[in-house]
């Protein structure tokens, strides 16, 4: 059944590649919406076993590949990390696969489409599922490749070329720190497989790595390494400026990159091998720096964005951050939680702006939309619900997981605790502000449109609105459904990786949180709630965006700082990609691959060759009596040489 599972994504990848070119679209549809059904049931009775019955799977399917060192097998692992991923995947990409059928029905490429999202689904499967760091790295890879296809699926448009090869190029950097990391694990304890390395882990830990007078313990350098490839896939701070480019891919594709796949791997790698970051204080210092950082920076960007898909985006690497930051203090729990209600609630957000999308004509500039309640109500409704989510509303699934981040943050005692627990509660404030933004200028604005786009306004049909339904129902209610599991005292169920459990270190103080940060956390409630409706109410009135305020903004510069995306893009222009393009063209084609490799090479020694005979011909004249001069003096000056060498020694 576990295979089974892992399998039908990729055979809806080959059938629909390969053998649905002369297939009639309504049987496609019949065909994609029977596996899905199949596929959701599957992961309910897998998930079922997993966690409600405690019955963790190992299957070794075979040997990959062997050495005299090392031996890889095609082996899965179903523990109750996986048993959660499996669970967010399915759901969503069932529901992205569902949803596709009608946003993109018009399109002439649909049958490509929809193989590369089942690509996409089975790959993260992969990731996911493995019980080796080798064969998630082959899923790594694939996600990367899947994006790279699905985000350039309009492959005629210049932007989407653009955005497909910046999150290509941007992933390739976590992805060689990531490889690194994986080589240099392998050369310290001699295996890559999970389960021996969380038994070898507590018995390598205090060796150190010397050059010189300088020292540094090797796990801190693995975990490093490792860390590096969870920063580029998901989206932290230095690698996440291919994110919002991501969104020139079709709408669809959104929801499932920044929900349930591509992004949410570099939060289950950290969870996954958590047993090596509790060994290694550094690296869990450089955690909570990032996640922070990653959280507010985003948070501040979505401000000023006019996008309605970038703003989401934005809010996506904002929420990451926490997911990042709760990491670095032990709260791998509150991550996956966290994880988990985001995935439905931000599925629910791209969805429904898909449905607006889709409904105005392809019209995404939140400046020229508005009034857009009565035209759309259940699409207003579900971007209203899922808002609220993400505000971490009370009641809200994003209530109880984000809210249990900060209450995690502050139990910890230390330096940087508090400094992640005072960012993620500015954080979530911004998140109030972008969000009721959004929220009134697409639906509650004065209408800002065209005539004939208005004219056109309409909700999509069963297909569209089925997903969406099912997402805001369990964006709602899976807050409250799956705490017990994650978060529950006393709670035995949730198994890491099998039999070996993580020190979940501030479990316990987080259930019994000081009273003082339990009044913080019910202010920052109340001025969500307080933020949320006071600044619809301010925007209404033309008071906050378009006035005093926002010249105050602008004429301090914020405006521009926060627009410009903090100069990332800038600086990675400007110093970065323009110095390696000089470097490349100028130094290394010029000079190595124009000059010494050429002349080193096949074409440049027969080159050379001809060169030395042309100039002996020159000197040579077909005379006896130069060629017995050039003769005795060669060997003249070979007698010397010798005569000299052997003096020498």
């Amino acid at each position: 059944m576990y295979l089974l599972l892992l399998s039908i994504p990729f055979l809806n990848f080959i059938l629909l590649s390969l053998f649905s070119k002369n297939v009639w679209l309504k049987n496609i549809f019949n065909f994609v919406i029977q596996s899905k059904f199949f596929l959701l049931v599957l992961t309910f009775i897998v998930f079922d076993e997993i966690i409600f019955s405690d019955l963790s799977s190992f299957l070794n399917v075979m040997i990959w590949f062997q050495s005299e060192i090392l031996t890889i097998y095609w082996g899965f692992e179903f523990d109750g990390l996986v048993g959660i991923m499996l669970l967010v995947v399915s759901s969503i990409s069932s529901c992205v696969h569902i949803y596709s059928l009608e946003y993109m029905g018009e399109d002439p490429h649909l049958r490509r489409f929809l193989s590369y999202i089942a690509l996409f689904t089975f790959l993260m499967y992969i990731l996911i599922s493995a019980n080796n760091l080798i064969q998630l790295f082959v899923g790594w890879e694939g996600v990367g490749l899947s994006s790279y296809l699905l985000i350039n699926f309009w492959y005629n448009r210049l932007q989407a070329n653009k955005a497909a090869l910046k999150a290509m190029i941007v992933n390739r950097i976590g992805d060689i720190g990531l490889a690194v990391g994986i080589f240099y694990l392998f050369n310290f304890f001699g295996t890559v497989e999970y389960d021996i390395l969380a038994v070898l882990n507590d018995t390598h830990s205090n060796i150190m790595f010397k050059v010189g007078s300088f020292q540094i313990s090797q796990i801190d350098l693995i975990c490093c390494c490792l860390l590096v490839g969870a920063i580029g896939k998901s989206a932290q701070i230095g690698l996440h400026v291919w994110l919002p480019d991501a969104m020139e891919g079709p709408t669809p594709v959104s929801a499932l990159i920044h929900a349930a796949t591509m992004v949410t791997a570099g939060v289950f790698l950290i969870c996954r091998i958590s047993f090596l970051f509790e060994n290694s204080l550094f690296s869990f210092f450089l955690i909570c720096i990032v996640g922070s950082l990653t959280a507010f920076m985003a948070g501040t960007i979505g401000l000023v964005q006019n996008d309605l898909k970038k703003v989401i985006a934005y809010s996506t690497c904002s929420q990451l951050g926490y997911m990042v930051l709760v990491s670095g203090i032990g709260g791998y729990k509150e991550a996956m939680f966290h994880l988990t209600t985001h995935a439905f609630f931000k599925a629910g957000l791209f969805l429904g702006a898909g449905s607006l999308i889709h409904a105005v004509s392809d019209e995404q500039d939140m400046r020229k939309l508005g009034s857009l309640h009565s035209f759309i109500p259940f699409t207003t409704i579900v971007m209203m619900i899922c808002s609220c989510s993400l505000c971490g509303m009370p009641f809200s699934a994003g209530f109880f997981s984000k809210d249990f981040i900060l209450e995690s943050a502050g139990s910890y005692e230390s330096t940087e605790s508090f400094f992640i627990y005072w960012i993620g509660f500015l954080t979530a404030i911004l998140t109030a502000v972008y969000s009721s933004r959004s929220l009134y200028s697409s639906f509650y604005d004065e209408v800002q449109g065209l005539k004939k786009v208005y004219e056109n306004i309409h909700e999509g049909t069963i297909l569209m609105l089925a997903p969406l339904f099912f997402l805001v129902l369990s964006g709602t209610t899976y807050g409250q459904l799956l705490f017990e599991i994650f978060l529950g005292y006393g709670n035995d169920i949730w198994l890491f990786l099998g039999n070996f459990k993580t020190k979940d270190s501030n479990f316990f103080s987080a259930e019994f949180l000081d009273v003082y940060f339990k009044q913080n956390l019910f202010y920052l409630v109340v001025l969500s709630i307080t933020f949320f409706f006071i600044l619809i109410f301010l925007i209404w009135k033309n008071v906050l965006w378009e006035s005093s305020l926002n010249n105050f903004v602008m004429n301090t510069g914020l405006y521009h700082f926060f627009n410009k995306k903090w100069y990332f893009d800038k600086i990675y222009n400007s110093y970065i990609n323009s110095n390696i393009s000089y470097l490349g063209y100028n130094v290394t084609y010029q000079n190595l691959d124009r000059g010494l490799f050429e002349d080193l090479g096949p074409t440049g020694f027969s080159n050379n060759i001809y060169y030395i005979a042309t100039k002996i011909k020159q000197v040579y004249f077909g005379i006896l009596y130069q060629h017995l001069l050039l003769l005795i003096l060669s060997f003249s000056i070979i007698f010397v040489f010798f005569l000299s060498f052997n003096n020498f020694f």
